[in-house]
């Protein structure tokens, strides 16, 4: 199936003029079983049940059992986990031949394989909250929790972290006639760091840097059990008789979750993204909307 991905990539490619394709590049996402999502142009969110051509900008969710395939060429693939909240922030495919692409996870896990060398001249990223992962060929983890915490997992190659240092804002009370100009401070060389296999990093949504260890933190647990694809109806909020056993979504009750709301994501009681949003949300801080990371 994800052979097939990239054909029909390849196959758009060829279709296309050159002038669309240069505006206009894609990827394709497969849903793999669960609740797969993406949201279209008027908000609402459809449930996907076949692979599609997603563009610069899609946002992209899954449920506690879902699971998609995020392919942007052969050689270059995210998988999407359970309870995930992704943007395609960036599918640039430049006339030189380079690749940039950045991948926004707001909350949830990517599984993200690169098989292909990258050179200097191209730039794939994952942005989290707290920290920018930027590589050149490697397969690792980027687990996102919903209080803007991430951390990162290494299968293969290594990983170079960048956390997002957040200045204090320095408030003036005086006019800007009053305020005295003073030479601006030559700006710090950005942290950078490495993380390479049998090593994990975590970071917090304030830029703060931390190991963590490698077999009490494994996030293979993320992987979600094996669920059915969900019927192309789940999603739209009309519980219908086929959905009762297989969309919780639009069919379970709101009562049922007693402790959605008390501001913790509890999955083992059954909440996640899309089922208890004010408690499995991502984190939306005060630099949320800014249009800048970090």
């Amino acid at each position: 199936m994800r052979r097939c991905s990239f054909l029909l990539i390849m196959l758009l490619a060829v279709v296309l003029p050159a002038r669309a394709r240069q505006n206009n590049p894609l990827a394709s996402l497969e849903p793999v079983q669960g609740l797969v999502q993406i949201q279209s142009s008027d908000g609402t969110w459809e449930t996907l049940t076949e692979t599609i051509l997603v563009a610069e900008g899609a946002r992209i969710r899954t449920n506690s059992d879902g699971l998609a395939y995020l392919t942007f060429f052969d050689g270059i693939e995210s998988e999407i986990g359970p309870s995930t909240l992704a943007v395609v922030s960036t599918i640039n495919l430049p006339e030189d031949g380079s690749v940039d692409i950045t991948l926004d996870v707001l909350v949830g896990s990517t599984l993200t394989n690169i098989d292909v060398a990258l050179d200097s001249s191209d730039r794939f990223e994952i942005h989290t909250p707290g920290a920018t992962a930027v590589v050149r060929g490697t397969r690792w983890w980027t687990v996102v929790t919903p209080d803007g915490g991430a951390s990162f997992f290494t299968e293969r190659g290594e990983v170079q972290i960048l956390p997002h240092i957040r200045r204090p804002v320095v408030e003036v009370d005086s006019t800007p006639e009053e305020v005295e100009a003073e030479p601006m401070p030559m700006a710090a060389a950005p942290l950078q760091l490495m993380v390479t296999p049998g090593t994990s990093m975590a970071a917090d949504r304030s830029g703060g840097i931390s190991p963590l260890r490698q077999d009490t933190e494994t996030p293979l647990s993320l992987r979600p059990r094996a669920a059915p694809l969900a019927l192309r109806t789940c999603g739209d909020g009309i519980c219908t008789w086929r959905e009762r056993n297989v969309c919780p979504v639009d069919c379970l009750d709101a009562a049922e979750l007693t402790s959605c709301g008390n501001g913790i994501c509890e999955t083992d009681q059954g909440e996640d993204l899309m089922l208890c949003e004010s408690d499995c949300a991502p984190w939306a801080g005060e630099e949320c909307g800014n249009g800048s990371w970090g």
